[in-house]
């Protein structure tokens, strides 16, 4: 097993490409944190890799939000003991449509969700796994702060 005892968060896991890889994550013997911001699908998703014999568990989180991302990171750790890696996949998609016909609103969600979420999982992320390794051995973390 690939991800034997590893543990990985999956963001967007409610559904789409997150969920096929929260599963085949689960499926290689990672134990998952299955985030999205669809209560229903992400805890239909939890549920489903539970009943397959994996080890998940469900929290609700938007990317776009710093506190709730920070949350995510330490809700893992706090579950699993550890972090391994993520998939960062959460992500809003739009209709086609002409630049001109956009509405603001539109706009700024698909960047809150598909860049700054990705942005904010990315250096939560990272500080833990800086941390971590500042902890494991004497030297300090490659990068200030």
């Amino acid at each position: 097993m690939r991800f034997s005892d590893r543990v990985y968060i999956v963001t967007g896991a409610g559904s789409g490409i997150g969920e096929a890889t929260a599963k085949r994550l689960a499926v290689d013997g990672a134990r998952v944190v299955v985030a999205d911001v669809d209560e229903a699908g992400g805890r239909r998703v939890a549920d489903q890799i539970v009943a397959a014999g994996g080890t998940a568990v469900f929290v609700a989180a938007n990317v776009a939000d710093e506190q709730a991302v920070d949350h995510l990171v330490a809700f893992a750790v706090e579950t699993y003991g550890r972090l391994d890696g993520a998939v960062n996949n959460a992500g809003v998609g739009q209709p086609v449509q002409r630049l001109h016909e956009t509405e603001t609103a539109t706009w700024d969600r698909l960047h809150a969700v598909d860049l700054r979420g990705v942005f904010l999982c990315l250096r939560a992320e990272i500080r833990h796994f800086l941390q971590t390794a500042a902890a494991r051995s004497s030297t300090p973390a490659p990068w200030p702060g």
